[in-house]
């Protein structure tokens, strides 16, 4: 479990519960809070409200992809172990590490307390009510990742290809694909949430060099986590599939040999059998995909890895453009 859902397990809080609760109503107070004691007013006009929804948003939406991400590799790893030649000890426990989360924030401290530009915006009581959130579910994504890569190299006892082409390994190209769509998805929400926050305030908009750097270099990490275990994989089909082929074609060279030196111009219907069986396993093997993706697969990749980054090009684009 999360740290957040034993939280809401020791106050007795369901999910559902606890998470409006930490992700809209404590954050929001805590933000009029600290307007109240710097100016003395409560914000109540739309604007200010308006400002809140996206500070909310964020928090909310990084529990539940944060708990989805938990859920759907506690499934995949089930499905592992039936493929592990010894079962072996789970690791899915990482992804629930208070200390990986930890690291990550104080990663965010870092980056807000010395960075620039938009960064400025989410200091203070965001390091509260914010970032804890936003921290655990990059630590969510990078250890589901690195346990993907791990899994994508283990000896698994992969299935026939005569029942499965991918032979068994396209849920885990499914499952790294929702990560990468989840984390580009909040990571694209981030981007754009203090753009409205500074036109709101009447303020310049436009994002800086550093911050449009920054942010292309984490939606490009995101396809970055998507290839490695899908290239692991890639390597472990593309070389059975050679070693398939090797064998079936051996098989169908001492056949080939044995009519050959038999002299046999009309073949019997065991020598017929055989062949056509020989045929048959070889036109199944070329089945075998080395790439464990297909056309929808290749599809969701592209608009899940490039509409961020063309997201983030226009949005740039326009302030730059109108000067907001």
């Amino acid at each position: 479990m999360l740290w957040f859902e034993r939280l809401y397990a020791r106050l007795h809080l369901p999910f559902y519960v606890g998470v409006p609760l930490f992700g809209a109503l404590i954050p929001t107070l805590l933000s009029v809070a600290r307007v109240y004691v710097e100016t003395g007013v409560i914000p109540t006009d739309l604007q200010s409200l308006r400002l809140y929804i996206g500070w909310t948003a964020i928090v909310i939406a990084s529990q539940v992809a944060s708990r989805h991400i938990c859920r759907r590799m506690s499934k995949l790893d089930a499905y592992v172990q039936l493929m592990k030649p010894d079962g072996g000890p789970t690791e899915v426990g990482l992804l629930g590490s208070i200390w990986g989360a930890s690291w990550v924030y104080f990663l965010f401290f870092l980056w807000l307390w010395f960075g620039s530009g938009y960064t400025g915006i989410l200091v203070g009581t965001a390091l509260v009510s914010v970032v804890p959130f936003l921290a655990t579910f990059l630590w969510v994504f990078i250890a589901a990742f690195y346990l993907l890569i791990r899994t994508a190299k283990l000896p698994l006892r992969l299935k026939s290809f005569i029942e499965d082409p991918t032979m068994g390994v396209r849920p885990l190209v499914t499952e790294s694909l929702r990560f990468v769509t989840l984390y580009e998805a909040l990571l694209l929400g981030v981007f754009i949430y203090p753009v409205v926050i500074r036109y709101q305030c009447g303020c310049s908009s436009a994002p800086d060099i550093f911050y449009e750097a920054l942010f292309t270099c984490a939606f490009l990490t995101g396809l970055i986590m998507f290839l490695l275990p899908l290239s692991s994989l890639h390597s472990r089909l593309r070389s059975l599939k050679r070693d398939e082929t090797a064998w079936i074609n051996s098989q169908y060279s001492v056949l080939f040999r044995k009519l050959k030196l038999n002299d046999e111009s009309v073949f019997d219907e065991k020598t017929s059998m055989a062949l056509i069986a020989v045929d048959k396993v070889r036109r199944d093997i070329r089945q075998i995909r080395e790439w464990p993706i297909d056309g929808g697969i290749v599809a969701k990749i592209v608009t899940a890895l490039g509409l961020p980054i063309i997201v983030q090009v226009v949005v740039v684009l326009i302030t730059h453009l109108v000067s907001i």
